[in-house]
């Protein structure tokens, strides 16, 4: 019943991570890779604050970008990409405390 990110593996379909490992509670809109292979994901899924976040695959596990319960998206994130340096945008329904909508940065 949770929402998946799919790998082609040649001859069919599976889950990244196997069977049942995903976390996501709500619909992924956006897939990218950043300059140390890791896996993003954005969109309308929820950590345990209840603020939307970028999800991060390392090869082996999930993960928050930034840590755990780290994020403070209080909307969907519908685009995500990365630069060569490694540094992550997200745009999507972003709103800051004065309500205007804005393309977050994350440095690494």
């Amino acid at each position: 019943g949770k929402f998946y990110v799919a790998k082609w593996g040649g001859t069919k379909w599976s889950e990244l991570g196997g069977n049942n490992t995903s976390t996501f509670n709500s619909a992924i809109f956006s897939i990218t890779t950043d300059a140390k292979g890791n896996l993003l994901v954005g969109g309308y899924f929820t950590n345990g604050n209840g603020n939307t976040y970028i999800a991060k695959w390392n090869g082996t596990t999930w993960g928050e970008l930034g840590g755990s319960n780290a994020s403070n998206f209080t909307s969907w994130v519908v685009t995500i990409t990365t630069d060569a340096g490694g540094n992550v945008f997200a745009a999507g329904n972003l709103h800051d405390a004065s309500d205007f909508i804005y393309v977050a940065e994350y440095k690494q």
